[in-house]
C-alpha cells in the first residue's frame, strides 16, 4: 500500500461521505479501479436489503482484496481481476509510478498485460 495512504488519517474523506449518502437499497453499483475495495465494502455495508456491487480492478499489485471482502462479510460484491473498458480487448499493458505501489496506474508498453472487458458488452 502506498505510504500516503496508511500516514493520512482522512483519505478521500469526503469522497465517502458522497458516496455514501447517495446509497440507496436495491442498488447496483459498479466499483471500477476498485484498488483494496475501499467503496465496494462502503456500498456493502451501506446498502441495507439487496443490491449488487461489481468490484473490477486489474493490477496485479492489488493483492488480498478478496480476502478483504470475506474478512468484512461482504457477500454481495463480485470481484472481477479485468480492466473495464469502452470494448473487449485480449489484454493492455498497466504500469504503476514508482513509490506509489497500485495508486497511480496507467498504460504503458512496458507494463505487465492485464486482461480488458467492455462495459458495454
Amino acid at each position: 500500500m502506498a505510504e500516503f495512504l496508511s500516514v493520512q488519517r482522512f483519505f478521500e474523506r469526503t469522497e465517502l461521505a458522497l458516496v455514501s449518502a447517495n446509497l440507496k437499497p436495491g442498488m447496483s453499483v459498479i466499483d471500477v479501479g476498485a484498488n483494496i475495495g475501499l467503496y465496494s465494502i462502503l456500498c456493502e455495508k451501506r446498502m441495507v436489503g439487496a443490491g449488487t456491487i461489481w468490484a473490477f480492478e486489474a493490477s496485479l499489485e492489488s493483492t488480498g482484496w478478496r480476502t478483504t471482502f470475506r474478512s468484512n462479510a461482504c457477500g454481495r460484491v463480485g470481484p472481477f481481476r479485468v480492466a473495464l473498458a469502452a470494448h473487449a480487448s485480449t489484454s493492455v499493458k498497466l504500469k504503476s509510478a514508482a513509490g506509489f505501489g497500485d495508486a497511480y496506474r496507467y498504460l504503458s508498453p512496458e507494463g505487465p498485460r492485464v486482461t480488458t472487458t467492455g462495459y458495454g458488452e
